[in-house]
């Protein structure tokens, strides 16, 4: 289901101190309308920084110096995240890697539909984090 936008910019201002680098919801807002395929790549930023936050704190330090993947995987695979987290973090990171990297050839652009989606797929992330009382 589908959070409106005034739904996620709550939630962003809510847990803003959760966010490395710095996000709320006038962040989103204002990227959603500027730029949503900045918007993407910032959400794919912090969503890395959660997750190295989340392996430094849960996973045996012998497992240092993980990627956004590997990282994710090592979480999911300890059952820190659940399979729904799981699918809602690689989301994040799949486009977010999309939107970071895609050529100019592949002509693929983010449009604020697709921000709002990636920004779904965060937001249910974070959510269940902190219902778990794992960030």
């Amino acid at each position: 289901n589908i959070i409106k936008n005034d739904n996620i910019e709550n939630f962003l201002n809510e847990y803003e101190d959760l966010f490395k680098p710095p996000f709320n919801g006038k962040a989103f807002n204002d990227l959603l309308l500027a730029d949503p395929e900045t918007l993407v790549i910032k959400i794919r930023k912090i969503s890395e920084s959660i997750i190295m936050s989340l392996v430094n704190k849960y996973i045996q330090s012998s497992v240092k110096n993980l990627t956004f993947a590997s990282a994710i995987f090592e979480l999911h695979k300890a059952k820190i995240i659940d399979d729904k987290m799981n699918g809602f973090i690689n989301t994040v990171r799949l486009l977010g890697n999309i939107a970071a990297h895609s050529n100019f050839d592949s002509n693929t652009t983010f449009n604020e539909k697709d921000a709002i989606a990636i920004a779904n797929a965060f937001v249910s992330f974070v959510y269940d984090c902190i219902n778990k009382e794992i960030l």
